[in-house]
Parts: structure tokens; C-alpha cells; sequence
């Protein structure tokens, strides 16, 4: 029987992180506990691999080299799905030791690690740090999105400057707008792809990281209020599925296989903290089914197959995104004991 293919799949390990990250999409940033260590759901992903082709696979929490079992959800992934030739883990980079105790395990396992630093302040350091982990010879390399230089351009362009439609007609510019987009701006290409860029650092044993940095955040899928509680929202579920950033990504977690993130994150969230919504949302909330490794092929089938499709649950998500400064600490955010509300 021909397995069924999952173009990307999420594995989410860890509730817990080390930092406080405005607008985090995972709901890490409160003192959200919770970790699953491999043995448990050894069983469950090991039945998943005889059904599931996994194209595209990536690690992540909360911050997953806070989960013991790391290890083993390396080796153990890698040794269900060998065939997946892309594989990373997602990590803020604030545990880089961590990486020279399972080195051999990247090399084994050939999980790429993916950085993603919190701002520019540690950006050096933690690149500095990687390049003492990996063995030499080190190659480096950029990649970027020179798409975005002329927003970038525009921004700080003054009337008088020519107009410009791709980075290729920054050499069009005279001499002086050269030196003030370079030495004031940083905009220059070479400065650019090193602001914006991902740098990919690979060694002689094919162990790779790539770092970025980001600053910006986008809306939090639930709404932190002024008194320390917190609500859903009530949108308009085909708007707020237009504009989601998990709208094209399974979700395996503990074991089971979800659509998004939220749907599987909100309800235990909702167990732990006081999340204030009707006992209408409530129950559409709750009444969300994953796929389990019971399902029939059919079952199976079209559940992978619906993840392009609104559902109704999307109706307590944003429906409308904007950019949120992360502002990461280590300081976590007051929440009160949970309550309900029958009516908003």
C-alpha cells in the first residue's frame, strides 16, 4: 500500500521555553508546562511511518533543547522516516552548549539546526559560538530575499534620490546615495543579505546551522488582556484562515496528528490558564478531532488532504495580522486562575 504524503509536518515536544517572546504563536511565552519524551509516543510514530510519507519534517517547541529527550526524538525521527531528506529543528539559540554535547548526533541524524536568534543583540555572539562548535573546514553562505530591498530602499530614499525597481540598480546610483545607503542606512547588498539574510553555516561532517534573527512577531492567536486573563477572538473564520501562518502545516503532537497548531495548543493552554471565552466557543473548541493512527485510509486521506480548508475552529484566531516587536526576556507574563464566562 502506497503511503500517503505530508508535504510538511511539524513534531511540537515541548510546552516550556526560556523566554517571554511578545506574541508568541505557541502561547510560550506565559508559564505554558509540558514536555513528551520520546518513549511515549514511540508507539504512535512508529505506526504513523508505516502510513505517512513526511516530505518536509521540523522539531520544535517552546524551546526543544529544554526537553530531555531530544536525543531520542533525533535519533528516533530520522530512523522512521530515513527517506526524509530535509530535516531541522527550531531552536532561540540561548543553549548553544547543548549542541556540542550531541554533536554526533547531528552528524548521524543529519537534522539541520535552525536558529533563530531574538533580535540583533546576540546575533554575533551566537554565530561566534556555533563556528567554535562545527569542525573545520567551515564553509559560509547567505541566503536572501533581495525582493525586499527596494522596500527597504524606499523607506529611507530621499525625493531627490532616482527611483529603483531591483537591487541591481543600486550600481545605477551615484556615488554619494552609494556611501549614505552603505554607511548610514546598512542597505547596501552586502550589508542587506548580512541584515536580512540567513546565514548558513555547514562544516566537514555535513552538520549545518542556518541563524536568522527576528524582530517582529505577528498578532498572538489569543488576546493577553489588561487584567492578566486572557480571551479568544470571534472572527470571521474564512478571514482569519486567509491570513494564518500554519494554514499549510500538520501538527504532530503527542501522538496525534492535527491540522494547526492552535487547535491542539488553545485546549490544553485552556486546561492550565484562564482563558475566557462562552461555553458555545468552548465546546467548538474541544470538539476538534485530530487523525489518530486508528483511522481508516479514507479517514486518513482526507483528513491530510483538508489542510487547505477553513474550519470552524479558525473562527477563534485573528483575522486580522499586524507586527508586534518580540521584546524577548526571561521574565514571564502574570496570568490569573482560570474562570468562565457564559457570555462576552
Amino acid at each position: 500500500m502506497d503511503k500517503i504524503q505530508i508535504n510538511y509536518a511539524e513534531f511540537y515536544i515541548t510546552n516550556v521555553c526560556n523566554y517571554n517572546c511578545t506574541a508568541c504563536n505557541r502561547l510560550n511565552n506565559y508559564q505554558f508546562s509540558g514536555h513528551q519524551y520520546w518513549s511515549d509516543y514511540e508507539f504512535e510514530y512508529t505506526e504513523w511511518s508505516k502510513r505517512l510519507h513526511l516530505k518536509e519534517i521540523n522539531i520544535l517547541g517552546g524551546e526543544p533543547t529544554l526537553n530531555r529527550t531530544l536525543n531520542d526524538w533525533l535519533y528516533g525521527i530520522n530512523k522512521l522516516w530515513p527517506d526524509t531528506k530535509t530535516k531541522s529543528l527550531s531552536t532561540n539559540g540561548t543553549r548553544l552548549s547543548y549542541w556540542k554535547q550531541i554533536y554526533k548526533t547531528l552528524v548521524d541524524t543529519k537534522f539541520t539546526v535552525k536558529v533563530n536568534t531574538h533580535g540583533r543583540i546576540k546575533y554575533k555572539d551566537t554565530v561566534d559560538t556555533i563556528r567554535d562548535i562545527l569542525v573545520s573546514p567551515i564553509t559560509e553562505t547567505y541566503k536572501c530575499d533581495y525582493t525586499k530591498w527596494v522596500d527597504a530602499y524606499n523607506q529611507v530614499k530621499d525625493i531627490s534620490w532616482p527611483d529603483c525597481s531591483t537591487i541591481d540598480d543600486y550600481d545605477k546610483l551615484p556615488e554619494d546615495i552609494k556611501n549614505e545607503c552603505k554607511d548610514i542606512h546598512k542597505i547596501d547588498p552586502e550589508n542587506f543579505k548580512k541584515i536580512t539574510g540567513d546565514l548558513i553555516l555547514e562544516d566537514t561532517n555535513g552538520v549545518k546551522f542556518i541563524v536568522t534573527y527576528y524582530e517582529m512577531f505577528v498578532t498572538a492567536p489569543l488576546k493577553y488582556n489588561h487584567d492578566h486573563t486572557f480571551s479568544v477572538y470571534k472572527s470571521d473564520p474564512n478571514k482569519a484562515h486567509d491570513v494564518c501562518i500554519s494554514k499549510y502545516c500538520h501538527h504532530f503532537v503527542k501522538g496525534k496528528l492535527y491540522k494547526c497548531h492552535h487547535v491542539v495548543l488553545l485546549p490544553e493552554f485552556d486546561e492550565q490558564y484562564n482563558v475566557i471565552m462562552t461555553d458555545k466557543q468552548r465546546e467548538l473548541l474541544h470538539s476538534y478531532k485530530p487523525a489518530t493512527i486508528n483511522d481508516s485510509e479514507n479517514e486518513l486521506q482526507n483528513f491530510v488532504n483538508n489542510i487547505r480548508n477553513v474550519i470552524p475552529q479558525c473562527s477563534l484566531c485573528p483575522s486580522k495580522l499586524v507586527d508586534v516587536p518580540l521584546n524577548a526576556s526571561t521574565e514571564k507574563l502574570k496570568v490569573k486562575k482560570k474562570i468562565t464566562v457564559d457570555n462576552i
